[in-house]
């Protein structure tokens, strides 16, 4: 945050649960981050604005900007697979569960082959 006397520019970011659900994505969380010119705290102007979605089972989707807005301001009630790109997703072993990493050629739990 960077302070001009009573100015100042700062980033903010915001969540919120939402109310529907979306496909292979448990319990999922709207974040609204955005960056803002401020006088006294309160937001004179914001820019830079981003919505992702949070989901319980490690993954987060960033929504396209018009769809990110329409759904924090209540508009649209349902997100499509078009709608979003997967910015983050946890790989695990289709025979155990176990969390992978990107380099593993095997679990190192159960020893299936994952490539």
């Amino acid at each position: 945050m960077f302070f001009i006397g009573i100015f100042g520019i700062g980033n903010k970011e915001e969540e919120k649960k939402l109310n529907f659900e979306i496909e292979n994505c448990l319990n999922p969380t709207i974040i609204k981050q955005y960056q803002m010119f401020h006088f006294f705290f309160i937001p004179i102007f914001k820019w830079n604005s981003k919505h992702f979605v949070k989901c319980d089972n490690s993954k987060l989707l960033e929504l396209n900007d018009v769809v990110g807005t329409e759904v924090w301001n209540g508009i649209r009630d349902s997100v499509l697979y078009w709608d979003y790109k997967v910015v983050y997703e946890e790989r695990k072993c289709l025979h155990c569960g176990a969390v992978l990493n990107d380099e593993y050629d095997y679990c190192p739990k159960c020893g299936t082959k994952i490539k």
